[in-house]
């Protein structure tokens, strides 16, 4: 003990001397690897920075959305700090109703940082009444079902749901949706569908609050029922030869019912027969024929008309040129059509005859 005690008194001034030449290489050391240093940080303003909303009220917007934070320290700690470490904060504590402003403040300053300044300093927000409403709640369904299948009437297990939030936002609500996905669906199902509250140009209000969030929707499926059409049946005729013309024609049946989809069938006013060609003959003759109809556009029945024409030799004295040559007064077929029902020949039956045979220009065997 003596021993250490003379130790520590020998050369006092150069042991002290020595320490502080130490302190000072340590400090040098440090300062030139770990400067102070100043830092500019963009903090974000949140919602979740509104303290002390008073009851009854609720943040209706606020400006700016970020400020910058002037922050100090040693290098590394300055440098290891994160935007999201940072939290702004606004005391609302006292407000009423309307355009307020509150001081922005660093929630937490972590250890080793000085807070230089914030810019802005402040915070301008707009404080509204919450209400709550009822609204009626409406189906919006997304995609089409599967081929050959129609939606029905969707049936929400709920009609009606609560609207609460700002006053201002809940004046710009225009209808409460419920949204589901009915895609390639085959059959009838039940979906739990997101219901939303949206302003008059269908622009979602995710401010506001929607109780219940979710709805279970049935959607009713069922298999189409094609669009049918009767319309009249007209034969088209060719002919009769020079020195010949038409006493008669029937048609049977005289109408038709049709299928297809609506808006093909919206351009059907009336079906027309293959042609039938007259040629240089007299008598009642029946022909067999189709229809041409535009694509897209059936019968409900695919079966053969009958067109019957009564066909005699023209009176001597009725005037040239009232009759119809082999490219006479016949309709031809609409362009892109297809014939349904027969062969593109029509099949003539000579009357008092069992059968009937393919015509060869629609004339007899």
């Amino acid at each position: 003990m003596r021993y250490l005690h003379m130790w520590f008194r020998e050369n006092l001034g150069l042991k002290v001397v020595s320490v502080l030449i130490a302190v000072l290489l340590w400090s040098f050391v440090m300062v030139r690897e770990n400067p102070a240093v100043v830092r500019e940080v963009q903090v974000p303003i949140t919602a979740r920075a509104m303290r002390n909303v008073p009851e009854g009220l609720t943040v209706l917007e606020y400006s700016p959305q970020t400020a910058k934070v002037i922050i100090s320290g040693l290098r590394r700690v300055v440098e290891s700090v994160q935007p999201g470490q940072l939290s702004l904060v606004a005391d609302l504590s006292g407000r009423g109703p309307g355009e307020r402003v509150a001081a922005l403040s660093l929630e937490e300053v972590p250890p080793g940082l000085t807070v230089e300044s914030i810019d802005p300093q402040t915070v301008r927000v707009v404080l509204d009444r919450i209400v709550s409403e009822v609204r009626p709640v409406q189906v919006r369904l997304k995609g089409e079902p599967a081929p050959g299948f129609v939606l029905g009437e969707p049936q929400p297990a709920e009609t009606q749901v609560r609207v609460t939030g700002a006053a201002g936002l809940v004046a710009k609500v225009d209808r409460v949706v419920a949204e589901g996905e009915v895609a390639n669906l085959s059959g009838s199902t039940e979906i739990s569908a997101r219901v939303q509250a949206v302003d008059a140009e269908g622009r979602a209000l995710p401010q506001l609050t929607v109780d219940p969030a979710r709805i279970s929707v049935v959607i009713p499926v069922s298999k189409s029922t094609p669009a049918t059409k009767t319309v009249p049946v007209e034969a088209d005729l060719v002919g009769p030869a020079q020195g010949y013309e038409v006493i008669s024609t029937t048609v049977n049946p005289d109408k038709v019912t049709l299928t297809g989809s609506p808006q093909a069938l919206a351009q059907v006013s009336v079906a027309r027969t293959e042609q039938v060609r007259l040629g240089a003959s007299e008598g009642r003759r029946t022909y067999r024929v189709g229809l041409v109809l535009p694509s897209g556009v059936k019968p409900v029945e695919a079966r053969p008309l009958e067109v019957t024409v009564s066909v005699r030799k023209r009176p001597a004295s009725s005037p040239q040129g009232e009759a119809g040559d082999e490219s006479g007064p016949g309709l031809a077929p609409v362009p892109g059509s297809k014939a349904a029902g027969s062969s593109p020949d029509a099949e003539v039956t000579e009357p008092g005859e069992t059968g009937s045979a393919p015509g060869t220009g629609n004339q007899p065997p």
